[in-house]
């Protein structure tokens, strides 16, 4: 019975202990809870058995006169406040209490057929939030995701009304999207560059971005077709292609590709443009006709998954290529589901990839602890980093200004801190690091995080990919250094 007392006793004085600490703010307890200012209670014992309790904000220790409890006294406290003598802290509350909730803005894809391909990100920016809430949240509250559709088009139309609805209506603080490139420049262009909103596309490649108008609001969390291009350029020298026809996309992503892509390949190209409008059998016959006057086999498909599925099934008896080069876009189970392993067995491609880093490492278990497998879908690290970014960087600015995230975000990537990494106790431990006014360096499970005056990766990795018995098997990846 001793035993239980004892605990009896020390949880009474714990309960004691807190009373006092609270009492000592001025502030009934749901003013602290409701405030940002952090508060911790301090207990010293002193040698005759007494418990002094203070309370320290901001590393200062604040006392009241009344800050001792005897522990006899324990059991008598039970059912009734102590209260101590007053002592000064501030602590703002009601509409001066500080930032309201950090908001991330997710502009994804949710339309046929793209909805589900645009969820597996959308599960990544979740996670990265999650773990930054299981840690707090930033400015003592949860972090909110808010999310819009942009649908596959094109001219970023749609892309520019969701991003701007978020904003103005949700309060988004930072966008993680849009996923194309083309949609990507219409956003930061017409909305969240003159509305000051950071920016950061987890897939947006194309070189083109490098050059948009958006006043160092735009970054990205994977590599630009700068780097791309080389390497499909050397995997088609691999391959022993002398001549590659170019099946691309219409815009930013496809043109960009296209272009860097024929700066690095020693042989020749002819290509071929396909957008959401084309005649399939327009296309086919176009590439029919090259196949005719060069004699190559060799085909470079950069297309979205739903353009790839058209022409695909066709291309080899129609238009008599039977060698196949894909890209990020078309690393995708869902091509596999839908054409069949036998037809895509042994092609390759070539996807950003984070080789095999600690970094990688520790946010494909975190993944795997929550999703069971890892998803086949491309840059979902990438929009996890993303996220995750902006979640330190908010923190390190104590704001959701717009201006003060995006001048962070640059430092809390910085070589010169403490690392931080992905994962549940990366965030959390990156979140404590900053609120004790320490530099971290963020490196993200798909690369760095090193971020040039263009928003773009300054170092990074290329993987090469192949369809390989039905799954998409990573073979090697070629790391990369872009202009700082």
């Amino acid at each position: 019975m001793t035993g239980m007392r004892d605990l009896r006793i020390r949880t009474l004085t714990l309960i004691a202990l807190i009373a006092i600490a609270l009492a000592a703010t001025g502030y009934g307890l749901a003013s602290v809870i409701s405030s940002r200012a952090e508060v911790r209670v301090a207990l010293r014992a002193h040698e005759d058995g007494r418990l002094e309790v203070g309370v320290l904000h901001d590393g200062e220790l604040l006392q009241p006169e009344l800050r001792f409890v005897a522990p006899e006294r324990a059991e008598a406290l039970a059912g009734r406040w102590l209260r101590s003598s007053p002592v000064s802290l501030s602590v703002a509350v009601g509409p001066e209490q500080g930032p309201e909730p950090l908001r991330i803005g997710f502009l994804g894809d949710f339309s046929e057929p793209g909805a589900d391909e645009d969820l597996i990100l959308l599960e990544a920016v979740r996670l990265a939030v999650r773990h930054a809430n299981e840690a707090g949240g930033v400015f003592g509250r949860p972090i909110e995701v808010v999310v819009g559709n942009t649908g596959f088009g094109a001219d970023g139309a749609m892309a520019a009304a969701e991003a701007r609805r978020l904003i103005e209506e949700e309060g988004a603080h930072a966008l993680v999207g849009p996923m194309t490139s083309g949609q990507t420049l219409r956003v930061v262009e017409a909305v969240s560059g003159p509305a000051g909103i950071p920016t950061i596309t987890p897939s947006g490649t194309s070189p083109r971005l490098s050059e948009a108008n958006d006043d160092d609001y735009l970054f990205r969390s994977t590599a630009s077709d700068a780097a791309q291009g080389p390497v499909l350029a050397e995997l088609a020298g691999e391959a022993g292609a002398e001549q590659v026809a170019i099946l691309y996309f219409e815009g930013a992503y496809g043109e960009g590709l296209r272009d860097a892509f024929k700066d690095a390949f020693a042989g020749t190209t002819a290509e071929v443009v396909m957008n959401d409008e084309s005649d399939p059998q327009a296309v086919l016959e176009a590439l029919a006709a090259i196949n005719a006057e060069t004699g190559s086999d060799t085909l470079l498909i950069i297309l979205p998954v739903r353009l790839a599925e058209l022409v695909l099934p066709r291309v080899e008896a129609a238009a008599g290529f039977s060698r196949f080069l894909f890209t990020d876009s078309t690393r995708s189970m869902r091509l596999l589901d839908d054409l069949g392993a036998e037809l895509l067995e042994g092609m390759s491609g070539t996807a950003p990839s984070g080789g095999h880093t600690q970094a990688l490492q520790a946010w494909q278990g975190a993944w795997l602890d929550v999703h069971g497998e890892l998803p086949a879908r491309p840059f979902a690290p990438e929009a996890y980093d993303a996220a995750a970014a902006i979640i330190l960087a908010a923190a390190a600015a104590d704001s959701t200004d717009g201006a003060a995230i995006r001048d962070q975000l640059r430092r809390v990537t910085d070589a010169e801190g403490s690392v931080v990494i992905p994962g549940a106790a990366g965030i959390g431990g990156g979140l404590a690091l900053l609120r004790q006014g320490k530099a971290i360096n963020y490196e993200g499970a798909e690369s760095t995080l090193d971020w040039n005056a263009d928003g773009d990766l300054t170092t990074g990795r290329i993987g090469i990919w192949r369809f390989e018995g039905g799954e998409i098997v990573d073979v090697r990846s070629i790391p990369f250094t872009l202009a700082p």
